[in-house]
């Protein structure tokens, strides 16, 4: 696994290394929610031409980043609920066996990352001040994680 990561959790530790096998990423950053990563994160985007800054002057710490047209959030013929019965999935949508949609996931995400930067992002599924907190972690919205 790469360096840098932010907990000693061998349940996520194990979790992170499962999908850095299957997804065979380049590197693996833990996103520790500081502001100097995220200027560092917002610098790559810019040098990628992913970001482009706004007026600082106006809009500080502000970039413009377009969609890419291809990218479609959601393809209704693509799109299933997978659950043990299928009736669970209500009778507008696709269904599917959880078993065997998961194998055929796992089979297109093996080598998906290949060649480029799978981020890690702690998240919590309760209040953070909850006595019930479930830490984990996250590949996605690496940038959210600060509100400035």
């Amino acid at each position: 696994m790469g360096r840098g990561a932010l907990s000693d959790n061998k349940k996520l530790l194990d979790w992170v290394r499962l999908w850095e096998d299957t997804l065979n990423p380049m590197n693996v950053e833990w996103c520790d929610g500081s502001a100097e990563h995220q200027r560092a994160l917002c610098q790559r985007l810019v040098e990628a031409g992913t970001f482009i800054p706004l007026n600082p002057l106006r809009h500080p710490n502000s970039y413009l980043c377009r969609s890419d047209p291809a990218d479609v959030a959601r393809v209704e013929d693509r799109t299933f609920i997978c659950s043990t019965n299928e009736i669970d999935a209500g009778p507008t949508n696709n269904w599917s066996d959880p078993i065997e949609m998961r194998q055929e996931l796992l089979g297109r995400f093996k080598g998906a990352m290949r060649g480029r930067t799978m981020y890690v992002v702690p998240f919590s599924m309760d209040m953070a001040r909850c006595d019930m907190v479930r830490p984990g972690g996250r590949g996605h919205m690496a940038l959210r994680m600060r509100s400035t």
